[in-house]
C-alpha cells in the first residue's frame, strides 16, 4: 500500500527545483495529490536559504524571485506541521533531527531524502527513510 504522507527534506526540495530527476518527480505527485507532503517551517527555511546561495544561482542560472516562487508552490501544496524542537534521534548530524521530529508529529510512515546522514539510518522506529527513487517505486510509478 502506498504511503499517505511523507516528509520530504531540504535535498529533496533543492533537487526538485534545480533537476529534472526523481525528486521533480517526488514534488510533482505531491503538488498532484498523489499523496501528502508534509514540511516543517524549518525545511522551508533551509530551502530558502539553500536555493539563495549566490554560488547556485549563478550555476543554474535563476533569478531570486524563482525561488520566491517555488517556495509559495511548495508550501501551499504541503502539510506544514512542527515537530518537538527540543527531540534527539540516532541520526549523526544533529542538524537533520528536526526531519524525523517532523514525520512524528504529521505521523508520517516516509521520509524521503538525499541525505546519507538520514539514509544510513534507514528508520526510526516505524518511519521508513528512502531515496526519491525508492520513493517513487513505493507509489508504483514508472
Amino acid at each position: 500500500m502506498p504511503p499517505s504522507a511523507a516528509v520530504l527534506d531540504t535535498s529533496v526540495l533543492v533537487s526538485g527545483f534545480l533537476t529534472r530527476g526523481p525528486p521533480r518527480r517526488v514534488l510533482d505527485l505531491a503538488e498532484a495529490g498523489r499523496f501528502r507532503m508534509v514540511l516543517s517551517v524549518v525545511i522551508l527555511e533551509e530551502m530558502r536559504r539553500s536555493l539563495s546561495k549566490p554560488r547556485l544561482m549563478q550555476a543554474y542560472g535563476y533569478p531570486p524571485e524563482a525561488i520566491g516562487d517555488f517556495s509559495d508552490s511548495i508550501a501551499a501544496a504541503a502539510s506544514v506541521v512542527e515537530g518537538d524542537p527540543a527531540f534527539v534521534s540516532r541520526c549523526r548530524d544533529p542538524n537533520d533531527h528536526h526531519v524525523i521530529a517532523t514525520a512524528l508529529a504529521a505521523t508520517a510512515r516516509v521520509i524521503v531524502s538525499g541525505d546519507n546522514d538520514l539514509l544510513d539510518l534507514g528508520a526510526h522506529g516505524a518511519i521508513r527513510i528512502v531515496t526519491p527513487r525508492q520513493f517513487l517505486d513505493m507509489l508504483t510509478v514508472p
